[in-house]
């Protein structure tokens, strides 16, 4: 058996912790014939394991305790306006970056991809908040955060899902007190390469865009729930369109294009790898007095260092005591990984062989006139109307 990473196989989740830690130039990262990020061994490698004990994917998950649950809104209006729920990356960010001077991490998208950046500049941050329904590449990140982080003085915030941030402290080997994470409620991660061929669809440059969203709030209603639109912002003019009639999206949605790895995901699970936990509340029903007309966000703390960075972030959030074992029953990636459907294997033969329109037809274009008036609903139509229409429509 060999001692390197390829023994990791379909298991390994793209972090790139090995390509770092080789001094023999014995592994390269190159997309597979998916688009995601593997590693390949050179002849180079002897075997030495160095690749393996830096994988996150390794190492077993530490079971938790005593974890404490809120509901959250931020009560800053310009980040909630660009927010996908609650706006809490944004706000944790922009209270390190101005109380801290903190160097974050997250993702971004940049000239046609999505990858993780670092930066103090509020208007690179703003870029990172909303959903990225796409897996991110932290490129060199991890070696920079190390660097960051020998000055005891400087603060560092990651945000990632939660294989990123294990892969991080697996780099570090170690959980500086001077790091600060925050890890998603992640369903899975579709590849680049499915999400770069969707984007020419729209575009013939993607990387002249300024921006992708996958979160939309109607700028024309006061109401602050967001919806699953995809945004395609170019020259300052937005595209929207609707997640059922995008094929990328569509497939995101009933988890058909997800990464190996992500169907049987080791953090999908209340045993959680970041200093605080964060994604959509899916039970916030159960708190119909809390902001009821607001996209609201779950976080969990999860430890001493997310207790710390709790108590000096929640003054900007209006927020409430969430129950959390309700909250994983019905947000299912706080209990389990999501289950792998029968399409995954024939969903990336499709969507390299067949043309644009032949693939949209089968998985995504509506093809019934209630579908597609839903479909205009949702892009459209102002929240608390929706129901109605759809109740009409069912």
């Amino acid at each position: 058996m060999f001692k390197n990473i390829s023994k990791i196989g379909i298991d390994c989740c793209g972090c790139g912790n090995c390509f770092y830690i080789c001094k023999k130039d014995a592994i390269s990262l190159k997309a597979d014939d998916e688009g995601f990020i593997q590693p390949f061994v050179n002849y180079n490698c002897v075997d030495c394991g160095a690749c393996l004990n830096v994988c996150p994917q390794t190492k077993e998950v530490q079971t938790i305790d005593n974890q404490q649950a809120y509901i959250v809104l931020t009560k800053d209006a310009n980040i909630k306006k660009i927010s996908a729920s609650g706006g809490v990356f944004g706000t944790v960010a922009k209270s390190l970056v101005n109380e801290r001077n903190a160097y974050v991490c997250a993702a971004s998208f940049v000239e046609g991809t999505v990858r993780h950046i670092i930066t103090q500049d509020y208007s690179d941050i703003k870029k990172c908040q909303g959903s990225k329904y796409v897996q991110s590449s932290l490129e060199d990140c991890l070696p920079k955060i190390k660097g960051i982080l020998k000055d005891k003085q400087k603060t560092v915030l990651f945000c990632g899902t939660p294989c990123q941030v294990a892969a991080v402290y697996s780099f570090l080997g170690k959980r500086p007190s001077n790091l600060y994470t925050l890890d998603l409620i992640c369903h899975g991660v579709p590849s680049p390469l499915f999400f770069l061929k969707d984007l020419k669809h729209y575009c013939k440059h993607p990387e002249r865009l300024s921006d992708v969203r996958f979160r939309w709030r109607n700028p024309m209603s006061n109401e602050g729930k967001s919806s699953f639109i995809l945004s395609i912002e170019e020259q300052n003019m937005s595209r929207l369109y609707s997640s059922s009639y995008d094929p990328y999206f569509a497939t995101f949605m009933k988890g058909e294009s997800f990464r190996l790895s992500c169907y049987q995901c080791h953090y999908a699970n209340l045993n959680r790898v970041g200093d605080i936990t964060i994604g959509d509340c899916d039970s916030a029903k159960l708190y119909p007095n809390f902001h009821p007309n607001e996209s609201k966000s779950s976080i969990i703390v999860n430890n001493p260092n997310g207790t710390y960075l709790w108590s000096m972030v929640k003054k900007n959030f209006f927020y409430t005591y969430l129950d959390l074992q309700y909250e994983a029953e019905i947000n299912h990636q706080l209990s389990i990984p999501f289950k792998k459907p029968s399409s995954r294997s024939q969903i990336y033969n499709d969507a390299k062989k067949m043309s644009y329109w032949k693939f949209k037809s089968k998985y995504a274009a509506p093809t019934t006139i209630r579908q597609k008036v839903l479909a205009i609903v949702q892009t459209y139509i102002p929240f608390a109307y929706k129901w109605i229409i759809q109740r009409t429509l069912k």
